[in-house]
C-alpha cells in the first residue's frame, strides 16, 4: 500500500524541488563545470614536444566526457522539469507528455555510443566491427592467414 508521508503540498512541493536538485541540478552543474574547466586548462597549459601527443589524448578525452555530460543533461531536464511540475500542478504525470520525457531519458543510453564513436577513433574502429560484421576485417583476415600458413608449415615439417 502507498502512504504518502508529507500530507501538505507545499512541502511536498518543496521537498521535490530539493531532491531534484540534490540529485540532478547540482551534480549535472558540478559535472558540466568541471569539464569546462578541465578542457580550459588543458589548452592553455604549457606543453613539451615529447608530451604533445598525451595532451591531445587528454583534450579529446575531456571534450568526450563533456558531451556524454552535455547529452545527459539534455535527455533529463525534461524530465525532471515535468516531475517537478506535475507537483505544482502545471502537469499530469500520466500525460503523454510526460511518458514522452521519460522515453526521452532513456534514450541517453542510446546515444553514449554514438558520443564515443564521434569522439575516439579506436572506439569508432570497433564500433564498426560491431555494425558490419560481414564486412571482412583486413587485419584480422592478415592474421588468419598468417596463422593457416604457419600451421602447414608444422604440419610439413612433421
Amino acid at each position: 500500500m502507498w502512504r504518502t508521508l508529507i500530507t501538505s503540498r507545499s512541502a511536498n512541493q518543496v521537498v521535490t524541488v530539493l531532491y531534484c536538485s540534490v540529485t540532478y541540478f547540482v551534480p549535472l552543474a558540478i559535472t558540466l563545470a568541471t569539464f569546462i574547466n578541465i578542457q580550459s586548462k588543458l589548452k592553455s597549459w604549457p606543453v613539451s614536444s615529447t608530451q604533445k601527443a598525451r595532451r591531445e589524448a587528454e583534450i579529446k578525452l575531456s571534450r568526450m566526457g563533456g558531451l556524454v555530460a552535455l547529452f545527459l543533461a539534455i535527455c533529463f531536464i525534461p524530465n525532471q522539469m515535468s516531475y517537478i511540475l506535475s507537483k505544482f500542478g502545471a502537469t499530469d504525470l500520466s500525460s503523454s507528455q510526460h511518458k514522452f520525457t521519460v522515453v526521452l531519458s532513456t534514450l541517453n543510453s542510446c546515444v553514449n555510443p554514438f558520443v564515443y564513436c564521434v569522439t575516439s577513433r579506436s572506439y569508432r574502429k570497433e564500433f564498426k566491427k560491431i555494425l558490419f560484421p560481414c564486412k571482412k576485417n583486413k587485419v584480422a583476415s592478415r592474421m588468419q592467414l598468417e596463422k593457416t600458413i604457419d600451421m602447414n608449415l608444422a604440419v610439413r615439417s612433421n
